[in-house]
């Protein structure tokens, strides 16, 4: 009789074991990160199979694969298309309950055929799904369904099969500690992390959050397959399962955010989505809300994904992450992003991602400001350029003129007598002759200039531009310069081999003749003194004959260095000009201090524009 007892130990053990592993392969934990399918996100995902359903804004929520689970679903539901579950989720789709909305809906719930209320719905699900009452008729509707096509058996016959699933989901996974990243950048952490890996959803997904207490919350990253191949699901390589966490849990922290200052978002969605409203009403979905919500998250989780990668992966990954995000669709991930760099290097002033959310939601704002001015031009920008010999010289160029002292005690007393006739302007920001593409580091310097931890050298982007940044208050300046090397060999190799050499020789002389004179002639003028004669139309039109002239001539029928040259000189000047109406927003002021050459080149290029008004930076020069 023992010898029964110990078998039937045994063996109770064994089955014991069985059904542990089972278990564990269905609720698969990495720290505090839970990866699992869902029986009430596989019931809600079959009911919206079956009905008319077909996404969000064009944005498909179900997946466009075939594979033999889902025709196992097709085979075992279909017959029920007609159930009233179905046509009630048709009805409450059409009203603009859809999209993330229905599954966050359900995780209130317990798990199916019950489907008891376990936890408070929000107030923005129980809005989209129409009131209470018709959520709870859903629900009801989603009960019967369990019950009359005996959903559990379904389920529970292919925990096998979601256990591959998640075998699969967890290859792609790695050892990254993502909730780390989460908790660090928001500032608090939550209740509980878990991935529910939906076969039959898209392979984008949700982030929803369920209220737990004490302000914690279960959030929820709900994702779908990448493909279907070889008898398997796939879910692209760690790179994109990284994209993906970061992504859905960050809608999860900011959703809600976002819900909050609705009433200043829609009509800003809506100067910035022209005719987008009348749409959506058009096609009797009174829901723009809705769509406002999602494009402002989707926005700002795409902000935050482009920053994760920056600071995980590196600054390559970062700006590509970026780049891809703006292709997308989704033009003010920029700005976004370049505030989240902000509020993460000021943590003392924004201690969680709250604190820094109104000034992501001023970034849309000034955008729809910015759109509208552009649209009806009547608040074009302004724009003032002071055109400068270089401070520090200039020895890539052919000739440049020569300056000692610039530190010294009697050109700091005149820089400072030009600071006060520029301060005269009031511009809004102050552009330099900076590379637009390394605006980072530009403000990186300029931030320990501010902070006394950066000593100034004696160039006019120092000199002239932070120091004026400084005394207006500002905390970024600009830099919008676009390097491109003016093919000079080419031009020299050519005079050489065609008897232009001593013509090439003379002019470069002539040039270097003057800016010798004008280096002597500053040894007895101020630098206000200079730089008020520089900029001046006289001035402007001698820097323009430089390229029209002797250059020009360079060339025969074959080839035409010269054209090319001065080709290059324009060409660096209109990418400049393109980067100005990047950086300057409508009804903005801006000085921009860079080499007298480009002012030359710029001003007849701002002046045939409608939406740039320029102001001649002269009359300030020339005030006493």
């Amino acid at each position: 009789m023992v010898r029964y007892r110990f078998l039937l130990f045994v063996l109770l053990l064994f089955i014991f074991q069985v059904g542990l592993n089972a278990s564990a392969l269905e609720n698969n934990s990495t720290g505090r990160m839970t990866v699992k399918v869902d029986p009430r996100i596989e019931l809600l995902s079959v009911v919206m199979y079956l009905s008319d359903y077909t996404g969000f804004n064009g944005q498909p929520v179900l997946t466009r694969f075939d594979f033999p689970y889902k025709q196992e679903v097709i085979q075992q539901f279909s017959q029920y298309r007609n159930h009233p579950a179905v046509k009630m989720f048709d009805k409450m789709s059409a009203e603009g309950f859809w999209y993330g909305q229905p599954p966050e809906a359900i995780l209130s719930y317990s798990e199916p055929p019950e489907l008891k209320q376990i936890r408070p719905v929000s107030e923005f699900i129980i809005e989209r799904a129409g009131g209470m009452a018709q959520l709870e008729m859903f629900i009801d509707s989603l009960r019967d369904f369990a019950r009359d096509t005996d959903f559990m058996t379904f389920f529970r016959a292919h925990e096998a099969q979601y256990n591959e699933i998640l075998a699969d989901y967890r290859a792609v996974m790695g050892s990254h500690d993502y909730i780390h990243d989460l908790e660090e950048f928001y500032g608090y952490p939550q209740n509980s992390y878990t991935i529910i890996v939906a076969p039959f959803f898209h392979p984008g997904g949700f982030g929803p959050r369920i209220a737990y207490e004490d302000d914690k919350y279960d959030i929820y990253n709900l994702c779908g397959p990448w493909g279907y191949s070889n008898g398997k699901f796939t879910f692209g390589d760690e790179n994109n399962f990284r994209r993906l966490v970061w992504h859905e849990f960050s809608h999860s922290y900011i959703n809600h955010l976002t819900e909050q200052y609705m009433d200043r978002l829609s009509p800003v969605v809506d100067a910035l989505n022209p005719g987008m409203k009348e749409k959506i009403l058009s096609s009797g979905k009174a829901t723009f809300d809705v769509y406002a919500h999602e494009w402002v998250s989707e926005h700002i989780v795409r902000a935050v994904t482009a920053y994760f990668a920056y600071t995980v992966l590196g600054e390559k990954v970062g700006n590509d992450t970026l780049e891809r995000e703006i292709k997308s669709g989704y033009p003010y991930v920029e700005k976004l992003y370049l505030k989240l760099k902000e509020y993460e290097s000021s943590r003392e002033k924004y201690p969680a991602f709250p604190a820094i959310f109104p000034e992501l939601v001023s970034i849309f704002e000034q955008a729809a400001l910015s759109v509208q001015s552009k649209a009806d031009n009547r608040n074009p920008a302004s724009i003032a350029i002071l055109g400068v010999f270089h401070f520090a010289g200039s020895p890539g160029d052919a000739a440049s003129m020569k300056v000692d002292g610039m530190l010294g005690e009697r050109r700091q007393k005149e820089i400072e007598e030009v600071l006060v006739r520029l301060e005269k302007y009031k511009p809004d920001k102050i552009l330099v002759e900076y590379p637009y593409n390394e605006n980072e580091q530009l403000n990186k310097d300029y931030r320990k200039f501010l902070d006394g931890d950066f000593e100034l050298a004696a160039n006019e982007i120092h000199q002239l531009g932070f120091r004026l940044a400084e005394r207006l208050g500002y905390k970024k300046i600009y830099g919008v310069d676009h390097r491109l090397d003016l093919p000079f060999e080419r031009l020299q190799a050519f005079a050489e081999t065609h008897g232009q050499k001593e013509k090439l020789d003379k002019y470069i002389a002539d040039v270097q003749a003057f800016a010798a004179k004008e280096s002597k002639g500053l040894e007895t003028l101020t630098i206000l003194d200079c730089l008020t004669k520089m900029n001046t139309d006289e001035s402007d039109r001698w820097n323009r004959s430089m390229y029209l002239g002797t250059i020009l001539e360079m060339g025969d029928e074959e080839s035409n260095p010269g054209v090319e040259f001065t080709e290059t000189w324009y060409k660096r000047n209109l990418y400049i000009l393109a980067n100005i109406m990047k950086t300057v927003e409508p009804g903005e002021r801006a000085l921009l201090i860079m080499g007298s050459g480009h002012r030359a080149m710029l001003i007849p290029f701002i002046k045939d524009k409608n939406d740039l008004r320029y102001d001649e930076i002269h009359d300030y020069l020339k005030e006493r």
